[in-house]
């Protein structure tokens, strides 16, 4: 595109896209009687975005920091921030799987704001400070969108142009075990284009690398089911003196190789892989519209409620094969009341990762039989 103003001054812009990586570049001819100051200004405009588990609103880069700010911040007090030189800068909007970025090439002191623009409108903008023209001088200021979604693939290719891109993705607390689950997660659907498939594959992944724990814990536990008449008879011998008692307990259990707390700790060391996979389901643009068997998304909850059923009774199951999990035992009316209280959570939580969990609790119930042969 071409334009010349009034006082001889050209404009040339050209606008190439690669995917979702768009460049503009922007030529100045000063053929006017004076210099001239130019200011490479880049503004984005949306509209909010509604509640979702994940960080939504205005992003921005700087100096290497990432910075988040979500639309209830932004209505409450605009941000802006300052960067120098040739800092990494950028700013735009990030939502649960698509994200739009500008970022201006010139290596030059910056001021970068987001604010409310209206009532439902937001707006982020950047602006580098003004660079002279003088008469017969010609410049170029090159400016790198990105507009597309939050794919790992997506955003490392757009690092090449604007710098730590790729970090904007929202992996959570865990996401040094997110990033390699929706890696592996996209690798198995590349051998079997069903997502449904590739998660029930990430599972038997997942529950093969935790079966030397698994294993150790079921055989604890099954030492708990040995020493009970035991147990029984050093409460009752015991009774009135409580030192002693405990004593008599804890050689019990070393004896015997037994942990009281080992059905719990299993549970509790599944926690930090639950939280992942579900970020990275939650994040997973792929598993958008793909069905399952009469999953029509796998990325949403469950309509018709027969994942969070099932599960529920697998975990029922688990815990009923599991013969330490009496009255008596540490923690035991806890786990009792787990497949309540997880059907209740995962009722409203994506399908893909209540499959996650339903298979993972067949499988459990699998190597508990195994384990008693």
């Amino acid at each position: 595109m071409f334009w010349t103003s009034n006082s001889n001054v050209s404009f040339t812009r050209t606008i190439s896209a690669n995917d979702y990586s768009i460049v503009v570049s922007d030529e100045i001819k000063n053929q006017s009687k004076k210099p001239i100051y130019i200011s490479q200004y880049g503004r984005i405009v949306r509209e909010g975005d509604g509640k979702v588990a994940v960080k939504t609103g205005g992003i921005a880069n700087i100096a290497g920091d990432i910075e988040t700010k979500s639309w209830n911040d932004i209505v409450k007090r605009p941000a802006i921030y300052q960067t120098t030189g040739n800092q990494p800068a950028f700013v735009g909007f990030s939502d649960q799987y698509w994200e739009t970025i500008v970022s201006p090439a010139q290596p030059t002191d910056k001021t970068i704001k987001i604010k409310q623009h209206s009532e439902k409108m937001f707006q982020s903008e950047i602006a580098p400070e003004f660079t002279k023209i003088n008469t017969g001088e010609t410049k170029t200021f090159v400016t790198n969108i990105f507009a597309g979604p939050k794919t790992q693939e997506a955003l490392r290719n757009a690092s090449g142009k604007i710098a730590d891109i790729d970090r904007t993705i929202d992996y959570g607390w865990f996401g040094f075990l997110s990033r390699p689950f929706l890696w592996t997660l996209n690798k198995l659907h590349n051998l079997i284009p069903n997502y449904g498939i590739a998660i029930i594959l990430l599972t038997l992944i997942v529950r093969a690398l935790m079966w030397p724990l698994t294993r150790k814990s079921m055989h604890s536990m099954k030492a708990m089911q040995t020493i009970q008449p035991e147990m029984q008879r050093i409460q009752k011998l015991y009774a009135n003196d409580k030192i002693r008692l405990q004593q008599e307990i804890i050689k019990l259990y070393q004896t015997h190789k037994a942990n009281p707390l080992a059905n719990i700790g299993i549970m509790f060391l599944q926690i930090p892989i639950f939280f992942a996979l579900y970020k990275a389901l939650l994040i997973a643009v792929s598993l958008r519209h793909a069905g399952f068997l009469w999953l029509s998304d796998l990325s949403i909850r469950d309509p018709y409620y027969i994942l969070p059923i099932l599960m529920a009774v697998t975990m029922w199951l688990q815990n009923k094969l599991n013969k330490s999990s009496t009255p008596n035992q540490p923690g035991a009316n806890f786990v009792k009341y787990l497949p309540f209280a997880f059907a209740f959570l995962f009722s409203v939580m994506p399908s893909g990762l209540v499959l996650y969990w339903t298979v993972s609790s067949m499988i459990g119930i699998l190597q508990m039989k195994l384990l008693k042969k």
